[in-house]
């Protein structure tokens, strides 16, 4: 072998890429990711949003076991009350009594936060819309008694039934909705369902909107 010209040791399946075949290669990348993002975007906003009901469905199981094992009521206060549309805030008071009218005399024990820059980051999430329309009134809220029903805060007595929407006396429904930092709502609804029993779970379907005086 002449060390003038020596053999190349690279084979045809060896040959680098060439610069056409990068720019093709990024290309295709950058069309798969645009079209990639979007619906990536839109599951984040659908998991936050399904954690921030999550978080509402545990507060509401953890106020009736409770209840339950202590022998005494707890309240369930979601949002600043006096409408639809307040930011998602929960809180869980322990009372000192039986009494739903103990309540605030007693302890907080639980809260969180999905209003707009809350302190631990949490996503900008809303209540649109509350059934039946007396949760929606300054100063009423959720009462879980020892015997595990779900009674109205001020009368100790269970909520209303929507007429005609088919819900049932003495359930609870909250209506979710991611929002931005303007208030501008947008994507999916959730709903979480309280139950005159106490049982709490996600749900969809109910037109609160109606309930509310607007679309649903």
């Amino acid at each position: 072998m002449d060390p003038r010209h020596p053999v190349s040791t690279v084979t045809r399946g060896q040959r680098g890429m060439s610069l056409i075949e990068l720019m093709v290669g990024l290309m295709i990348l950058t069309i798969v990711t645009s079209i990639a993002l979007p619906a990536l975007s839109s599951l984040t906003r659908r998991q936050n949003l399904r954690s921030a009901a999550d978080d509402l469905v545990h507060a509401a199981e953890m106020a009736r076991g409770n209840s339950r094992s202590q022998r005494r009521a707890y309240g369930l206060i979601v949002g600043a009350g006096g409408g639809a549309e307040d930011p998602l805030r929960v809180q869980v008071w322990r009372a000192k009594g039986t009494a739903c009218s103990s309540i605030l005399q007693g302890q907080k024990v639980h809260g969180f936060d999905h209003g707009i820059n809350n302190p631990l980051g949490n996503p900008f999430v809303k209540i649109v819309a509350k059934a039946p329309s007396e949760v929606g009134a300054p100063g009423i809220f959720i009462c879980f008694k020892p015997d595990g029903r779900v009674l109205r805060s001020d009368t100790g007595t269970p909520f209303s039934a929507p007429p005609g929407l088919g819900m049932t006396a003495g359930d609870v429904f909250f209506e979710m909705r991611r929002v931005d930092a303007n208030e501008a709502e947008f994507g999916d609804r959730i709903q979480v369902q309280i139950t005159y029993s106490g049982n709490a779970k996600v749900t969809f379907g109910y037109p609160l909107g109606q309930l509310q005086g607007g679309s649903s």
